[in-house]
Order: C-alpha cells, then sequence, then structure tokens
C-alpha cells in the first residue's frame, strides 16, 4: 500500500511539472523553418539575427535537416537574413510566429554549383550520417546502409554498436521488431541515419545505444511502391519476395506492405565437453528450414502542420519451421569408451504475432512537442520435440503466450534558452509458459513445468538541454522506474523469483561541437533485465548429455557507464568504461548434481568491468573510394568462481565502396577478430570478405545487385567455454560462402508518413 502512494505521489509531481513546462511561453527565442518554392526544407541555410539599426549580426543558426532553425535571443523583433547556396539571399522582419521562410533558388548560381553536405556530421550524443544523394543510397536495402555506417559492425542478421553493444533500431520513430524489416527499406529512399553512441533519460534504462533511420519526405499524392526480390545459394537455394504499397492524397495516407520468406539452413557442428575423468564427444549435421509470412496496413493522417495520427497494425506468422540434428555421441570416462549413441532430434516450431501500433502527435511550434504512442502486442508459440536414441525416447511440447499494452506520453518545449524534454511511460506483461512431457524413456528425462510472468512497469524522464555559446552543449536528465514482477510457478507465487524495482537512472552529457572537431564527455546509468526465455522455469534437452534451461532467480544487472569521445574531420576515437553489478552469464554445471550432464544456464555475478576504445576513419578518396576504417580493442575484467577471463579482443574492419560511371557500384568488405574472451567465453580468430557489384537503371527505379558473402569461407562459428569445471568446445560452419542476387524496382514512390514510435522498449525484451 505505501509503495502505491509514492507511485501515485510521484505520478501527480510528474503530471504538475510536465503541465508547467506546457505553460512556459516560448517567446525568447527566434525560431522558424525554411523551404524552398515546393515547400520542402532547406538543410544548411545559414539565418542571421541582424540588429535593426545599423545590421551588424546579433547571433546566427544553421538549419537541420527539416529546414528547422533557433536563434536563442531574448528578442521580440528583428531583422533576419537567409543565405544558402543556389539560393537567393532572403531578408525579412521578424516577429513571434514567423513560422515559415521562403527562399528562391538563384538561377545565376544554380547551375554552376554543386551542393554537397558533409556526409557525415557529429551531434552531441553521436553522429548523423546523410545518405541521400550519396554512395550509401545506391546500396541496396537499409541493412547494408548500416553495416557501412561508421562505429557499426555487422554479425550476420544482427548489428552491434561498437563499444556500446546491440543497438535498438528505428525507422521514421517505430521501433524494429525484426531486422528482416531493414531489407524492406530501400537504401535510396534513406535521407539521414543518426547514431546514439550515449542515450539520453528519453529511452528505456536497459538501452545502451540507438540507431534511428529516417527516410525521405513524401513527394506528391496518388499511388507509390517498390517490389523486392531476392534468392541465395549457400548449399542449397533459398528466397524471399516483398512488396510496400501506399496511397496518398493531401493529408491521408493508406499503406501497406507483405514479405514471405523461405530459408534453408544446413551446418556440421562438433562439440566436446569435459570434466574431470568424463569426456563427450557430438558431431553431426544440423538442418533448418521454416517459411515466414509477414504484413502490414496502416492509416494516417496529417491536419495541417500540427496535428497528425495514425495506427498500424503487422501479422507476422511462421507457419511451419523445422530444426534436425542428426548426432554421433561418443562418451568416455578414464579414457575409456563407455557409450556410443547415435541420436536424431527433431523439434517443429510455429509461431504468429499480433501488433497494433498507434500515434497521435501535435506540434505546439517547430520545438514545441505533444506526442502519444502506444502498442499492443499479442504472441502464440508452440515447439515440439522428438529425441530418438537407439534404446529411448522424449516427446514433448513448450507452448507459449505473450501479451503487452504500453503507452507513452512525450513532451518537448523550449526553456531557458536550452529545451527540456519530459514524458512518461507504462507496460503491462503477462508471459506464460507450458513445458509438457509427452512420453519417455529416456533416464534423467525431463518432467512437466508451468510457470507465468507477470510484470507492471511505470516509467518518468525529465531531461534538459542547454547551449553555452556556439560551440558548447550540455545536457543532464534522470528516469525513475517503477517495476513490480510477479513470477509463478504453476499456480503458486515464488516469492524467491518475485521482485519490486523502484530505481533512479541518471545520465549527463558536456559536447563541444564545431565543424571539424567534436568532444564529447558523457555518464549514464543503465539496467539489464533478464528476457522472459532466461526467466523460465524449464529446461530442454540438446543431447544425453547436454540439457539447457533458464533461471527465474536472476536478477538484473546495474551499469554506470563514463566515456570520452573526440573527432577531427573524418576520424574519430571513442573511450569509455563500464562497471557491471549482477552480470547475467551464460555459464556451465552439472544437472541436478549429475556430472555425467553438462548443463548450461545463467547466473548472476556480483562485480565486472568493461574497457572498450574504438578508432573510425571514414575519409573520400579519388572522389570515387569511400573506405570505412574501424578498429576496436575490447578487454573484460571479469572474475566468476576463481577464475579470470580477460583476455582482450580486437576488431578490424575495413569496408569499401567504389563509385564508377554509369550506375555502377561495387564493394568489398573484410572484418577480422583476433581471439580473447567474452563474458566467460573464450572466441578464436574470425574473418569474413565480402564482395558485391550494384548496377541501377532506368532513371533508378530498378536496382540489381550482385553479392559474394563470405568469399574464402574463412569465417566460422568456434569458441570454448570453461565454467564450475566443465570446459565445452564448440565448432560450427554455418554460413559458408554465399551466393547472392537481389533485385528491387520502384514505381512512383510515395514515401510513408507514418510517424509512430514504439511506446516501451519492454517489446524488444520478449
Amino acid at each position: 500500500m505505501c509503495k502505491m502512494r509514492k507511485v501515485k505521489s510521484f505520478t501527480k509531481a510528474f503530471l504538475f511539472l510536465t503541465l508547467s513546462f506546457i505553460c512556459i511561453p516560448a517567446y525568447s527565442q527566434v525560431e522558424g523553418r525554411v523551404v524552398n518554392r515546393n515547400e520542402q526544407p532547406i538543410e544548411f541555410a545559414n539565418v542571421f539575427l541582424l540588429n535593426a539599426k545599423d545590421s551588424t549580426v546579433v547571433d546566427a543558426a544553421v538549419t537541420d535537416s527539416l529546414g528547422n532553425f533557433r536563434i536563442s535571443q531574448p528578442v521580440q523583433s528583428g531583422l533576419l537574413k537567409v543565405s544558402c547556396i543556389g539560393y537567393e539571399t532572403n531578408y525579412i522582419n521578424y516577429h513571434n510566429g514567423n513560422g515559415k521562410i521562403k527562399l528562391e533558388e538563384d538561377a545565376k548560381t544554380i547551375g554552376e554549383v554543386e551542393v554537397k553536405a558533409k556526409a557525415i556530421r557529429r551531434a552531441h550524443d553521436g553522429l548523423i550520417v546523410n545518405v541521400s544523394e550519396t554512395t550509401l543510397g545506391k546500396l541496396g536495402d537499409a541493412s547494408d546502409v548500416l553495416k557501412h555506417l561508421p562505429l557499426v559492425v555487422a554479425k550476420g542478421d544482427a548489428y552491434e554498436v561498437l563499444g556500446k553493444g546491440t543497438p535498438i533500431i528505428y525507422i521514421n520513430n517505430r521501433l524494429v521488431q525484426d531486422n528482416n524489416e531493414l531489407a524492406q527499406l530501400n537504401a535510396s529512399d534513406i535521407q539521414q541515419v543518426k547514431v546514439i553512441t550515449h542515450p539520453g533519460a528519453e529511452y528505456d534504462a536497459t538501452v545502451s545505444a540507438v540507431i534511428r533511420i529516417k527516410t525521405k519526405k513524401a513527394q506528391g499524392d496518388g499511388f507509390g511502391g517498390l517490389v523486392r526480390v531476392r534468392g541465395h545459394l549457400e548449399r542449397r537455394l533459398c528466397h524471399s519476395a516483398n512488396y510496400k504499397l501506399a496511397y496518398s492524397h493531401k493529408g491521408f495516407e493508406l499503406f501497406s506492405s507483405f514479405q514471405y520468406y523461405r530459408n534453408y539452413d544446413f551446418a556440421q557442428q562438433v562439440t566436446t565437453h569435459t570434466y574431470n575423468t568424463r569426456r563427450n564427444e557430438d558431431s553431426g549435421e544440423q538442418v533448418g528450414m521454416d517459411t515466414r509470412l509477414d504484413g502490414t496496413f496502416g492509416i494516417n493522417y496529417q491536419l495541417g502542420d500540427k496535428f497528425s495520427s495514425g495506427v498500424m497494425y503487422t501479422y507476422s506468422d511462421i507457419p511451419s519451421g523445422k530444426f534436425i540434428i542428426s548426432d554421433h555421441s561418443l562418451a568416455y570416462n578414464n579414457e575409456q569408451l563407455v557409450n556410443d549413441i547415435y541420436s536424431h532430434d527433431s523439434r517443429d516450431y510455429t509461431s504468429n504475432n499480433h501488433h497494433v501500433n498507434g500515434y497521435l502527435n501535435y506540434d505546439f511550434s517547430n520545438e514545441s512537442h505533444l506526442k502519444l504512442d502506444f502498442d499492443i502486442v499479442k504472441k502464440n508459440s508452440e515447439d515440439s520435440q522428438q529425441y530418438l536414441i537407439e534404446n529411448g525416447h522424449l516427446e514433448n511440447i513448450n507452448e507459449g503466450k505473450t501479451e503487452l499494452y504500453a503507452g507513452k506520453l512525450t513532451f518537448e518545449h523550449p526553456l531557458w534558452g536550452g529545451s527540456v524534454s519530459a514524458g512518461g511511460q507504462f507496460s503491462r506483461t503477462f508471459n506464460n509458459n507450458d513445458y509438457r512431457v509427452e512420453d519417455a524413456t529416456i533416464k534423467n528425462a525431463l518432467s512437466n513445468c508451468r510457470n507465468k510472468a507477470h510484470q507492471n512497469l511505470y516509467a518518468y524522464f525529465l531531461e534538459y538541454q542547454h547551449p553555452f555559446g556556439k560551440y558548447l552543449t550540455a545536457k543532464a536528465g534522470a528516469r525513475y522506474e517503477h517495476v513490480d514482477f510477479d513470477y509463478f510457478i504453476g499456480d503458486v507465487k515464488s516469492e524467491e523469483a518475485s521482485k519490486v524495482y523502484s530505481d533512479f537512472y541518471p545520465s549527463a552529457s558536456l559536447s563541444y561541437n564545431t565543424d571539424d572537431w567534436q568532444l564529447d564527455l558523457y555518464y549514464r546509468n543503465t539496467t539489464s533485465r533478464p528476457s522472459y526465455h532466461t526467466l523460465r522455469n524449464s529446461t530442454a534437452m540438446n543431447g544425453l548429455y547436454s540439457y539447457e534451461g533458464g533461471n527465474p532467480r536472476l536478477q538484473p544487472m546495474r551499469a554506470n557507464s563514463v566515456g570520452l569521445s573526440a573527432g577531427w574531420k573524418d576520424l574519430s576515437v571513442d573511450v569509455s568504461y563500464r562497471w557491471n553489478h549482477n552480470a547475467i552469464l551464460y555459464v556451465l554445471g552439472s544437472y541436478n548434481n549429475i556430472d555425467s550432464i553438462c548443463y548450461f544456464h545463467t547466473e548472476n555475478v556480483n562485480k565486472s568491468q568493461v574497457l572498450d576504445v574504438t578508432l573510425s576513419y571514414t575519409p573520400t578518396l579519388f572522389k570515387i573510394w569511400k573506405p570505412n576504417l574501424s578498429v576496436d580493442w575490447c578487454k573484460n575484467y571479469l572474475t566468476y568462481n576463481g577464475q579470470t577471463y580477460n583476455k582482450p579482443v580486437w576488431n578490424f574492419s575495413l569496408y569499401n565502396t567504389l563509385e564508377l560511371p554509369k550506375s555502377w557500384v561495387i564493394g568489398l568488405d573484410v572484418d577480422y577478430n583476433t581471439s580473447g574472451n567474452g563474458q566467460v567465453s573464450y572466441y578464436y580468430s574470425d574473418t569474413n570478405v565480402d564482395l558485391y557489384c550494384l548496377k541501377t537503371m532506368l532513371k533508378d527505379k530498378l536496382s540489381l545487385k550482385f553479392m559474394i558473402s563470405n568469399l574464402f569461407n574463412s569465417s566460422r562459428e568456434r569458441w570454448d567455454k570453461n565454467s564450475n569445471g566443465y570446459h565445452l568446445e564448440k565448432w560450427n560452419d554455418s554460413g559458408r560462402r554465399t551466393f547472392s542476387l537481389i533485385a528491387i524496382y520502384k514505381f512512383n514512390q510515395s514515401k510513408n508518413k507514418y510517424k509512430g514510435s514504439v511506446s516501451s522498449d519492454e517489446i524488444k525484451r520478449l
């Protein structure tokens, strides 16, 4: 009862504070928007506030990608001078609420001057990469663009921001639920990408890095669309296709998309695990097949320049999926063979996911916004397993159901020469798992298990940003989160696994930015909550001597991060240090004190630290060659059960694009990792080389891309894990040399205007 009173009191205080900000006038700042005759925003326009008496410059600003500008001067009126290369200079009298400022093209210079913005600009919380009108916009789709960004490394279908970990990714403020969505966004439709290396209080306390993709604005009304087909061959031919269709009329828009994937994976794998005098060797083949269907339908409406709203429904379905392991297992004790077994492990899985996302957005002015987002998610999944050996078998089914209801309110407003951002969000999550053993004759077979997890999360954030002069910007914020987590085994609540948290997460940064120089000092306090999968109470059988399970007793990790980043022109360096409490580790141990069974599970470790140093260099050479060089050094300071895991890992990546005449682009991407420790694992060195060629034609409506991934068959999965006396070695050759051909055709493109964003990062945790 006391806790609920505290939450209600905090909620009242927060709402009072938000309403107070809404009532604060913004008359002290000169703001507006610069557009051309077609109402398109003009970026990098210079705006000067002049003294009306003698025309001396009082202050100045540069427009952003939306054409917006702000001059922090306490004036009610004055004279503005607005200029930009290729446009005629305009002088206007400023009064509060001037709004749009139009510039006319300069007929004398527009044909002689080629306007080129810097491809990469540094921001106080990361960097902004302009994709439009650069080679990046010709690379294919959004996944191709991301892997060529500074500080970003692609690892299969996943991405990592060097020194920060796995980022969350947004497309026009909407959270990407599955990275397959990136393949649906054509690179030529992207205007810019922002890589946020130290997120502020607006983001969930579990977020360590953010990538925000912004697409180009819609051009005109009518129908538009895109069709994309892809085929790739590793050991067997796989294929996918998708379309996007949109209809726009004035402020109204309907849009839809559909994707189809058919995948086939094959791999050979060898694992060896030892404990004392025991040694088990497994070798075999793995085959994976699945079909996936994704569909989206949405409505968007914009009334004037101030109000917009929309709703979007997404359905994802895996109607059939299968994973088969054919394995040969040899068990030794004191080097004597005690078992020689052939096994067949067949797993079938299906899932479907319904997701409704909606938003309401109101702009009081160019820099004052109020936005509401909401999400409803319902997901069902079923996995079944048939494990067969010569003298026994195991059959089981696991059913999962998840529901999420979430909402987020965000308010931004100018305040005291800076800007304030405040908001609140909530989420209510239900996660149920029912594991049933249908039939089993194997000794030590698993038992039935049913568990439920219910969580209520309330969060409030407040952040203030203020410029000091032309180059210095300070930002400070705090986030409060209250989490009430209940865990049930069967229908009985587990007091040990159930938890209540009420925590503050502060953050701060100080940034110095000029045209060529950038220096950032930042601090952030974050958490990392265990996924619902790792909290499960069930155990799965990977082999006769290998089990895997969850841990309902896991505690969230709490981390403090400090960092310093510096940049000069195309060169940047980032140094970060993070110390963790209750870090979540994947470790090995015995199952129910049976030392012959290696049990893979998760545990907390009290303390650990990570030091990371990243160097990035992104020049343009000979006008056509654009290399992207990154060097990263990462060292863990970790001790678990008296054993240290401290060997650092080097990562070297060199991504090259060569832009040739007649719309040809050739690329060569090289990644190399040295061996070293990651948590309690030891990873061996790995090299990957990709080669691709891209050609656009029919006035850029049609693009063809041919790619060879893992060109030299040099990339493999190979690592060791050593904990609690158990030693596991794994080798897997999935993802061998792969040939891909991708074709994309665009017609009458009308870019999506949907502005919805995810209301809770709890969606990713599911």
